[in-house]
């Protein structure tokens, strides 16, 4: 019972967007009402340059939870993967994705004081494929 009434609520919900978006015919309320929303993104880790194998674009990438590259190049500026600090980085993800992870938009970070390991820049294909010994 409770699915029903939910299921009616989010469709008598979605009839109200709707029906007003269309009263507001030319005013470019509609794009509004039909814009994705994002998600937003929480996350810390170490700045790293990414390359990616088959483009040879660069970036700079956050790696987050479960092994997700961020892409955090549209923060203004970048966070400096060569002063081998983490960052803290907010940001939301509207699901686009480039060729060095998933784009993050409205980009706020700061540095923490965890040191970063010394490492090569990332290959993001590389990251994504498996090789056999």
């Amino acid at each position: 019972m409770r699915v029903a009434l939910f299921k009616g609520a989010a469709v008598a919900a979605f009839s109200i967007l709707a029906l007003s978006a269309c009263g507001n015919a030319g005013t470019g309320s509609q794009t509004q009402v039909a814009a994705v929303a994002g998600k937003a993104v929480n996350i810390s880790g170490c700045a790293r340059p990414a390359t990616n194998a088959s483009t040879g674009a660069v970036c700079v990438a956050v790696r987050g939870p479960g092994g997700v590259m961020y892409d955090v190049t549209s923060a203004s500026p970048a966070p400096d993967p060569s002063k081998g600090v983490s960052v803290a980085v907010t940001g939301m993800d509207n699901g686009q994705a480039s060729d060095c992870g998933k784009v993050l938009t409205d980009v706020k970070w700061e540095y923490l004081s965890l040191r970063c390991s010394a490492s090569a820049p990332t290959t993001v294909a590389a990251a994504t494929e498996t090789t056999a010994p």
